[in-house]
């Protein structure tokens, strides 16, 4: 449970390093009580008083943590929470009898699968957010910018979800190491991530994005670190958070989620198309 804390407070402190600097830099109204009153006397149809009110823009740490409230607030209401969950779930569920021997199968040819270990650390998937952000902000990149804060914003939430869920379900890790085995978080997370970037740049960034992420996902049974089922329902909660961490992005854009499943000799790949 040490390690689930660390993890989160470090999406926490990245989550405010992001935006306390855009706090920062947003601009102020200016307070000159000259300006005010040589506004006051322009025309009606240039009088800022009589245009309709602009938006407040939220800024700062309360501001991010009050879009993360929003998104688990929206979690129940769409229908690709339903969809993706309970498509893993039941997966998941199925494949659960046979666990035992899929690890068997799989455990301790990790030569290939070793980089999974690291590459789906969340400090790794958080290191690599939090440096898109700063790079879209030295260079003045919207979109950049853009997509730094939203793969923040899914780590956090898959980060709570993953971690309330193993301190809930505490099943043991197939090597014996502790239990927190269900469900994956290096699934959830990369899954997170690749969904985000699938939602920002369509079908071009779905496949390599995806791919990493299963052999990510791939990697937790050839290290005995979890089960199958831990890693398929893993996937769907990150696809889940990107989905609607992202939600407000291309409305009529044709969403799909893939995950691993086990078949005859090997591993392989399901799609699913998925709506809101």
């Amino acid at each position: 449970m040490h390690n689930a804390f660390l993890r989160i407070a470090l999406a926490v402190i990245l989550v405010g390093c992001v935006s306390s600097r855009a706090a920062a830099q947003a601009p102020v109204e200016s307070q000159d009580p000259q300006r005010a009153r040589a506004d006051s006397t322009e025309p009606a149809e240039q009088n800022p008083i009589a245009q309709p009110p602009a938006p407040v823009t939220r800024t700062g740490f309360h501001a991010y943590i009050y879009s993360v409230a929003h998104d688990f607030a929206a979690m129940p209401t769409m229908k690709s929470t339903y969809a993706v969950l309970g498509g893993t779930g039941l997966l998941a569920l199925a494949v659960h009898p046979k666990d035992d021997n899929i690890n068997e199968h799989f455990a301790g040819h990790d030569g290939l699968w070793k980089t999974g270990k690291y590459l789906g650390q969340s400090y790794t998937v958080g290191a690599a957010s939090f440096a898109t952000y700063l790079i879209g902000r030295a260079t003045h990149n919207e979109k950049a910018t853009h997509i730094g804060i939203d793969e923040l914003r899914a780590l956090l939430e898959t980060e709570a979800i993953v971690q309330g869920l193993k301190y809930t379900v505490r099943r043991e890790r197939p090597d014996g190491s502790g239990k927190s085995s269900f469900p994956s978080g290096h699934a959830a997370d990369t899954f997170a991530a690749a969904t985000v970037l699938q939602r920002h740049f369509g079908p071009k960034a779905a496949i390599p994005s995806y791919l990493i992420a299963s052999y990510i996902a791939v990697s937790r049974l050839h290290e005995n670190r979890h089960f199958l089922s831990d890693v398929i329902f893993g996937a769907g909660v990150g696809y889940m958070v990107g989905h609607t961490v992202t939600r407000h992005g291309k409305g009529n854009f044709v969403e799909f989620a893939m995950y691993p499943v086990i078949v005859p000799r090997g591993v392989g790949f399901v799609v699913t198309r998925t709506v809101n």
